[in-house]
């Protein structure tokens, strides 16, 4: 008999939205396998942009992205495999393969995005922050009449047992409390980016709500960027209310 492939829990999150952390929370349950952004190389190589790890990453990574869609169907050694996506690394390659998935869409208000994005990228676009490709999935999967599942980074940091276990409801998987907390430090799964973007969630040992009171500012000449993010941001945020059962 050939072996079932396992289930598919895939994040589609924009940048600065503890989605490590969310991905550092379900790398601790002993039935999942995770993945960090394995579509970043397709990524680099489809759009050209510049990231601090360009280099290494298109060095080291698989940057077909249709053969990394189908490498993800093949059988795992746990049975549930975790995708920690950002949104936009979907460019450039067909929503037919969400289908196969259980698809999370993690979200985060764009002024407190831009205030902790612009400490890496000086002039972000609208293609780095990833708002519209969330939007277009959550229209994909609506009109394929699929279900997903909205999560605020905000309701993550305050309250995550919360949070998680109505994302393992959704998922069909027991919430776990090892989910909660984990090791100081890198990690096995980290990308080959993290020394860029992972100094604060290395310090951690558990989702920070802290972060949750932090005081954020947008720099005036990323106020028309802030603005139409916003747009979209409240567009997807409708989607909170009509998600097909």
């Amino acid at each position: 008999m050939p072996i079932k492939p396992p289930a598919i829990m895939a994040l589609w999150s924009g940048p600065r939205n503890v989605s490590t952390a969310l991905m550092y929370a379900f790398g601790q349950r002993p039935d999942m396998n995770v993945l960090d952004e394995p579509l970043f190389g397709h990524f680099l190589e489809h759009t050209g942009v510049w990231r601090p790890s360009r280099e290494e990453v298109l060095a080291q990574m698989e940057t077909d992205g249709g053969k990394l869609l189908k490498s993800f169907e093949q059988p795992a050694h746990q049975p549930y495999l975790f995708l920690k996506n950002m949104a936009n690394h979907i460019t450039g390659l067909s929503l037919k393969s969400l289908l196969r998935y259980k698809n999370i869409i993690l979200i985060r208000h764009p002024a407190r995005v831009l205030s902790s994005y612009t400490q890496h990228i000086e002039a972000p676009t609208e293609l780095d922050l990833g708002y519209k490709h969330q939007l277009g999935i959550l229209e994909f999967l609506n009109r394929e009449e699929q279900p997903f599942f909205i999560l605020d980074s905000d309701d993550v940091v305050a309250n995550p047992e919360q949070a998680l276990r109505a994302l393992c409801a959704y998922l069909e998987i027991p919430f776990l409390t090892d989910m909660l907390t984990w090791p100081a430090g890198p990690k096995p799964e980290d990308g080959v980016w993290a020394k860029y973007w992972y100094e604060n969630v290395h310090k951690s040992t558990g989702f920070q709500k802290s972060l949750r009171n932090k005081a954020y500012r947008v720099p005036d000449h990323l106020q028309p960027l802030l603005t139409s993010s916003v747009h979209l941001f409240q567009k997807i945020k409708q989607y909170e209310q009509i998600q097909p059962s």
